[in-house]
């Protein structure tokens, strides 16, 4: 099966907490990628330091092994570590996607829900699911969601 992925990114100011990455998962698989959503509360260069965190934190996380849940169960925690003293927090939208399969996995983390367009049937949808912002609560654990992409 076939996916396009794209995406971009433009700050409202020079330096922020927008994020967004993909990152093959070659321990899982010839065709599994995982695709990341964020944004930090705030602007300027905190925001964008706890995105950086959040990001090594992540690309870490995902060599090892465990469900999409456990991932960013585990990230939380290590964010929630960072963020105890201060106000702020990062909405996330997790997605692995194995492509041999069709197969979609997914955690939000209070990010807006993603939305998936199928030219076969010229239909978008929303990959929906509950889930407060990582670093809100250190003991938090979170729940995934998964959905089949049959090509028409």
């Amino acid at each position: 099966m076939r996916f396009d992925i794209s995406g971009g990114s433009r700050y409202c100011d020079e330096t922020g907490g927008d994020y967004y990455d993909y990152i093959k998962l070659s321990h899982l698989g010839s065709d599994v990628y995982a695709i990341a959503v964020g944004d930090v509360s705030g602007h300027g260069i905190s925001s964008a330091l706890l995105m950086a965190s959040v990001r090594a934190y992540l690309r870490r996380r995902v060599t090892q092994a465990g469900s999409v849940a456990e991932i960013i169960t585990d990230v939380n925690r290590l964010v929630s570590a960072d963020t105890m003293e201060t106000d702020q927090f990062m909405t996330l939208f997790f997605l692995v996607v194995e492509g041999q399969s069709g197969q979609l996995t997914w955690v939000r983390a209070g990010h807006d829900p993603a939305i998936v367009y199928s030219p076969d049937s010229d239909q978008f949808g929303e990959l929906k699911g509950e889930g407060i912002p990582l670093g809100v609560e250190q003991n938090w654990r979170y729940e995934e969601s998964t959905a089949l992409i049959v090509p028409a």
